[in-house]
């Protein structure tokens, strides 16, 4: 914290140094100088504001000492537990804050956005979108604003589902103030805050953007509800894009300025359209994930080794995500894929929409 409190040290330049020292931010700060103009890409400029760390340390201890009395959890880019979905975005945050239970690696996880000028028709598919769903007990994202998003976490709740918030301020102060009551009952109900702002970071405008990105990617879909021609809706839709995950809209009416942005998406294919709880199910291949398992399979030792290890992980559940699966082996991207294909080519692994993979 002490190292993202330097100015001109973002979290991109402390995700390929801090590898290099064990993932250990001491070690970095302890460095020598010798030590970090050996490293390709360190410039004078950056050792010096390395340098100026230990005068953050602080301001960080008293963070630490914040998020400990308030039951606030932080969670770095380093820890086992960190959400594998998120891990593989470029941009993902170097650490995070969270109030209530870690379910941000769950088997299914959806995003739900839309306009805060929600419709009644907005309204009503998003909550029956998400009743609609529950069988399968997805773990419901959105941004606790008006509207859209705050249908979808109240479905979830009552629909007795796990749900998180992604907020753009700190967890000392809930925006909008009106939502207080939601928020204490996702604490209740398996629920969870996020953030990556420490306290006292007020809601300013220019983080809502930001956050968007989170919310994208901690999802294996993110569904927009309703949303005009410009918005955060879109906003996010265009990063679970860039993250290659699947994106779904609603439709609407030509004439209505909130199924504009919606319609947009379906328009330039950037969506698939789905109208109902059905449709998701189908596009993400989630009942064909459900189907019993042959019982043949080629014996291990006729596999390589590299097969044998992904073969052997995947035995382990249900389905994988692309993405957990590179978070769990030490293959490259191109290598997994190279190492999935001659599995499928064997017969012993299907793929399924949204990038997941199981073993026949």
């Amino acid at each position: 914290m002490a190292l993202y409190r330097c100015h001109g040290i973002g979290r991109s330049i402390l995700r390929n140094l801090l590898p290099l020292f064990g993932g250990k931010p001491q070690a970095l700060m302890q460095a020598s100088d010798s030590e970090l103009y050996a490293l390709e890409g360190v410039s004078s400029a950056l050792v010096k504001k390395l340098r100026a760390a230990p005068a953050h340390m602080a301001a960080a201890a008293a963070e630490i000492s914040f998020a400990e009395k308030n039951g606030i959890r932080i969670l770095t880019f380093f820890d086992a537990d960190y959400p594998y979905r998120l891990k593989r975005c470029e941009d993902a945050p170097l650490f995070f804050f969270y109030k209530g239970e870690q379910v941000l690696n769950p088997e299914y996880s959806l995003a739900i956005v839309g306009t805060r000028n929600a419709t009644e028709h907005g309204r009503r598919t998003c909550a029956q979108l998400v009743a609609g769903l529950a069988a399968f007990k997805p773990l419901i994202i959105s941004g606790m604003a008006l509207g859209v998003d705050i249908v979808a976490h109240k479905t979830a709740l009552d629909c007795a589902l796990p749900t998180a918030a992604v907020l753009a301020h700190g967890l000392d102060t809930l925006y909008p103030p009106q939502h207080r009551t939601v928020a204490g009952r996702m604490l209740q109900q398996r629920g969870v805050l996020v953030s990556e702002y420490p306290s006292g970071t007020r809601p300013d405008k220019g983080n809502f953007p930001e956050r968007n990105r989170i919310i994208a990617g901690l999802s294996d879909a993110v569904i927009v509800v309703e949303a005009a021609e410009r918005g955060g809706a879109l906003i996010t839709a265009e990063l679970a894009s860039d993250y290659h995950r699947e994106v779904f809209a609603i439709p609407g009416r030509p004439d209505d300025v909130y199924a504009a942005g919606c319609n947009k998406l379906i328009r330039d294919h950037k969506a698939s359209l789905v109208q109902n709880a059905e449709d998701v199910v189908q596009l993400m291949g989630w009942q064909q994930q459900k189907a019993p398992k042959a019982v043949q399979r080629k014996l291990m030792h006729e596999l390589s080794e590299e097969e044998a290890l992904a073969a052997g992980l995947m035995a382990g559940k249900e389905y994988w995500h692309i993405d957990e699966l590179m978070a769990n082996t030490p293959f490259t991207p191109a290598r997994l894929s190279a190492v999935l294909l001659s599995l499928e080519m064997q017969g012993l692994v299907c793929s399924l929409p949204g990038k997941r993979y199981r073993i026949i």
